[in-house]
C-alpha cells in the first residue's frame, strides 16, 4: 500500500513572536495551551480533509478539544484563535474559506477519536512542548498516520531547529538557518528539508557503537523523566557528555539525523505517555535506522487508542548501542527499586514550631485587644513579601505550576504560606491556631514535583536566615505541614486566620501589581487585617494600568477594628493613618477594576459608570492592592462583578474589606448588605462586591442594581 506525505500547515511562529498571557489557558492535566495549540490543530485538520480523497472516512486523534473554550469567560481566547487560524488562511492563499467561531470548535473536536487496531487515524500533537515555545525554545507540530494499529507516516515541523546539527548542551542550534521539517513513510526512509520549502535530503542515525563516545536527550521538563535514573543509566554505560535537553519531540528529529546517539524518557509513576508524544517521532527515527522501544525491549505500541500501554519508559538509539543499553537500563531499573523504602515523615512541623516558642508577648495595650496579632500580621506579610520579591527578579516557568481550578500557582505562593505560618506560631501565645489559606501541599507531594519543593525549602530557609529573627531551619517535610496548616474551614465561631499568599498571581508573574492579605476573624467577624503589596508606591496610583508615582515603592497597609488604618513602607517606616477619598459627586469620582476579565463583567461595570456619570476611564490592576489603594484615597470607587458561578473566596476580600472599612469606607454586596465572612471558605454571595466611601455607596448601590437587571443578572 502506498502512502502520500501530507502538509503541514501551522500558525504557532507567528504566534511566538507576539504572545499574550491573555492566550494561555491551563487544562485539567495542569499543562499549559495557547492560542496557537488551537490554531494548529485547526489548520491541519483543515489541509488533511481538503487534501486527502473524500471518500476516504476521517478520524483524528489530537490533543485538543474545545471543552475549555466553550466555557464563559472563554470568549476573548476564542475571538482571538477565530481572528488567526483565518488571517493565517488568507496568508496562505491555497484556500478561499472563512471560519465561523463555531466552525473553529467544531474542527477542534475533529480531533476526539480515540484511535485503535482497526482502520485508519490521524495522530497530532499540534504543539508539542507548549512550554517550550512559552519560552521561545524548541517545540514541534506532530503528525503521525495509523492504519490498523501500526504507524506508516510521520511529520515533525520544528520550527526553532536549525537544518545543521544541535550544537550545544540546551537545544540551540548551529547554522543560520532555523526551521526544519522531518517526515518519513513506512518503508521509504527519513528526510529533513527547511520549512521553507527547500529540497529534502535523506538522514539517518549515528553509528556510533560505543557509550563512551555517545552522546543522550532527555527532555527538559523534569516532570517528563527521572532524571537519577537516566542519570545511573549513563554512568553505567561510561557516557562521559553531559545530557542534552531539549522540549518537544525534536529530540526524535535530531536524534534521526544523527545529532545525538541515544534518546531517554522515564516518566515518573502514574504518567502515562499518550500517542501523539511519540507516534510521529518514533517513526522519523525508526525509518532513519534507528530502534524505538520500551524499557523492557517491547515495540511501541499505538494500538490501544489515546495512551500506550506502558509503564516502563522509553528508549530510542541506533541497533549498535540498543543491546548494551538495554541491559544498563534494566540494571538500573532494578537497582532503584531495591532501593525505595517507604516513605518516612521528618519532624512535625507544628509541635517542632511551638517547642521553639518564645515566652508570650506582654499584655497589648488598652484599646486594642489585637496588638499582639496586629504586629505579627504586619510581621508576616512583609517577610512572606521579601521572598516573593527575591522570587519575582529571577522568576522561571519552571516555578510555576497549574491548580485544579485553572489558575496558577508558584513558589513564591507556597514559600509565602509557609513563612507567614511560622511568623504567626512563633510570635503568638501557643494558643490553638486556625488559618484559612488558599494553597495546599497536594501537587507538591506528587513525584514530579519534588524538583520544585526542593526549590521552596531553599528559598523559606534562606530568607528566614536572611531576615535573623529565627534560627531555625525547615526540612522538606516541615514545609508542607506548614502549608497544610492553611486547612482550616473557618466558620462563625472561634479564631481563624484567613490568608493569600500571593493574591494576583498572575500579576505577580507579570511584575504588576500583587498582595499578601493576612486577616484574623473572630466569632464569624474580620477584626484585623495586614497586607503587602511590593510593587505598589508609598505615594498614590498615577495612571491608568495601575502604575506609580514616587520612587519609594512596597508598602504595608494594615487595620484593627476601632483603631483605623495605616500605611507603610516594605522597610518599615513610621506607620501614617490613611482614610478613604471624600468625593460626594460620581462625575468626579474614578474606580478601580480587576485585570483579570473573568472577574469582572465589563460590560456591566461600564453600564453602571455611564449611569453614575462618571468621566474618568477604570484604573485595572490586579489583586487586593485595590482595597489598598481605595483605602487612601487613591481612587473612589472600587466594584468586582465576576462571572456567574465564580465562588468568591474569603481570602481574596477579608483583609482589604477591613483596611477599607477602618479607614471609614464602606464595603458591600451589590444588594447593599455587608460581607459575611462566617460560612466558611467563601462568601456566601455571588452578586458582586462595592467599596467606595459612605457617600457614593447609595448611588453605586442604585446604579449597580439597576445596570444588572437590565443585564439580566438580577430578577
Amino acid at each position: 500500500m502506498q502512502y502520500q506525505d501530507c502538509e503541514n500547515v501551522s500558525t504557532a511562529t507567528a504566534v511566538q513572536k507576539d504572545i499574550l498571557h491573555s492566550g494561555v489557558q491551563s487544562k485539567a492535566d495542569k499543562s499549559p495551551v495557547t492560542v496557537a495549540d488551537y490554531g494548529s490543530q485547526i489548520l491541519v485538520s483543515l489541509v488533511l480533509k481538503m487534501e486527502t480523497p473524500a471518500s476516504t472516512s476521517f478520524s483524528m486523534v489530537a490533543e485538543e478539544d474545545s471543552e475549555e473554550l466553550r466555557k464563559e469567560g472563554a470568549e476573548e481566547i476564542l475571538e482571538n484563535i477565530t481572528e488567526l487560524v483565518n488571517e493565517t488562511i488568507v496568508d496562505d492563499g491555497t484556500y478561499s474559506m472563512y471560519f465561523s467561531k463555531e466552525g473553529i470548535l467544531s474542527a477542534i473536536d475533529d480531533g476526539k477519536s480515540e484511535g485503535g487496531p482497526s482502520g485508519r487515524h490521524w495522530v497530532l500533537d499540534p504543539i508539542d512542548g507548549t512550554k517550550g515555545f512559552l519560552r521561545g525554545d524548541q517545540y514541534a507540530i506532530a503528525l503521525a498516520l495509523l492504519d490498523e494499529g501500526k504507524v506508516v507516516l510521520g511529520v515533525l515541523a520544528c520550527p526553532n531547529l536549525s537544518l545543521g546539527s544541535i550544537g550545544n548542551l540546551n537545544g540551540s542550534s548551529s547554522g543560520d538557518q532555523v526551521g526544519a521539517l522531518f517526515s518519513a513513510t513506512i518503508g521509504c526512509g527519513a528526510e529533513v528539508e527547511s520549512l521553507q520549502g527547500s529540497p529534502a535530503q535523506k538522514i539517518s542515525v549515528c553509528s556510533i557503537d560505543d557509550p563512551v563516545n555517545a552522546s543522550f536527550f532527555e527532555s527538559y521538563e523534569g516532570a517528563h523523566s527521572m532524571r537519577d535514573l537516566t542519570g545511573s543509566i549513563a554512568e553505567k554505560l561510561g557516557v562521559q557528555a553531559p545530557p542534552v535537553r531539549i522540549d518537544s519531540q525534536a529530540k526524535y528529529g535530531a536524534l534521526a539525523r544523527g545529532d545525538g546517539a541515544i534518546y531517554l524518557r522515564f516518566p515518573h509513576k502514574g504518567y502515562r505517555e499518550k500517542i501523539w508524544d511519540h507516534a510521529a517521532g518514533s517513526i522519523v527515527v525508526t525509518e532513519a535506522g534507528g530502534v524505538v522501544t520500551d524499557a523492557s525491549g517491547n515495540d511501541l505500541d499505538f494500538s490501544k487508542g489515546r495512551f500506550l500501554d506502558l509503564d516502563t519508559g522509553i528508549i530510542a538509539t541506533n541497533k549498535q548501542l540498543m543491546p548494551s543499553l538495554l541491559k544498563v537500563v534494566q540494571e538500573a531499573i532494578k537497582e532503584q527499586n531495591q532501593a525505595a523504602s517507604p516513605f518516612s515523615a521528618s519532624s512535625n512541623y507544628c509541635a517542632f514550631a511551638m517547642s521553639q516558642l518564645p515566652p508570650p508577648p506582654p499584655p497589648a495595650a488598652a484599646g486594642n485587644q489585637y496588638g499582639a496579632e496586629h504586629a505579627a500580621a504586619k510581621k508576616a506579610v512583609a517577610l512572606a513579601a521579601r521572598l516573593c520579591k527575591k522570587v519575582q527578579q529571577d522568576l522561571l516557568k519552571l516555578d510555576i505550576q497549574t491548580k485544579a481550578d485553572r489558575t496558577p500557582v508558584t513558589v513564591a505562593d507556597y514559600g509565602s504560606q509557609v513563612l507567614v505560618s511560622l511568623v504567626l506560631k512563633m510570635d503568638l501565645p501557643s494558643n490553638s491556631f486556625s488559618m484559612v489559606a488558599e494553597e495546599d501541599s497536594e501537587d507538591l507531594r506528587k513525584d514530579e514535583a519534588q524538583e520544585m519543593l526542593e526549590h521552596i525549602t531553599k528559598l523559606v530557609n534562606e530568607t528566614i536566615i536572611n531576615d535573623g529573627s529565627y534560627s531555625i531551619t525547615l526540612s522538606k517535610e516541615d514545609v508542607l505541614v506548614a502549608i497544610d496548616g492553611g486547612k482550616s474551614e473557618g466558620g462563625p465561631s472561634g479564631r481563624h486566620w484567613i490568608l493569600d499568599p500571593i493574591d494576583g498571581t498572575k500579576g505577580f508573574i507579570r511584575g504588576d501589581q500583587y498582595a499578601i492579605g493576612l486577616a484574623l476573624l473572630d466569632e464569624g467577624k474580620v477584626v484585623l487585617g495586614a497586607m503587602a503589596c511590593p510593587n505598589l508606591p508609598f505615594k498614590s496610583i498615577g495612571d491608568r494600568n495601575g502604575g506609580s508615582s514616587g520612587d519609594q515603592v512596597g508598602v504595608v497597609f494594615s487595620a484593627t477594628i476601632g483603631c483605623g488604618s495605616t500605611v507603610e513602607t516594605l522597610g518599615g517606616s513610621q506607620p501614617q493613618k490613611i482614610s478613604v477619598c471624600s468625593i460626594s459627586n460620581p462625575v468626579d469620582a474614578s474606580f478601580f477594576e480587576s485585570y483579570e476579565r473573568k472577574h469582572c463583567m465589563r460590560d456591566c461595570t461600564s453600564s453602571i459608570a455611564e449611569k453614575l456619570g462618571i468621566q474618568a476611564p477604570p484604573v485595572i490592576i490586579d489583586s487586593q492592592a485595590k482595597y489598598g489603594a481605595i483605602a487612601r484615597g487613591d481612587g473612589a470607587i472600587y466594584w468586582r462583578f465576576p462571572h456567574k458561578r465564580s465562588k468568591e473566596s474569603v481570602w481574596d476580600h477579608a483583609a482589604g474589606s477591613i483596611i477599607i472599612t477602618e479607614a471609614g469606607g464602606l464595603v458591600k454586596d451589590a444588594s447593599g448588605k455587608d460581607l459575611d465572612f462566617s460560612k466558611g471558605r467563601y462568601l456566601d454571595r455571588d452578586a458582586g462586591i462595592i467599596a467606595t466611601n459612605k457617600y457614593l455607596m447609595p448611588l453605586v448601590v442604585k446604579a449597580a442594581q439597576e445596570a444588572m437587571k437590565e443585564e439580566g443578572i438580577l430578577g
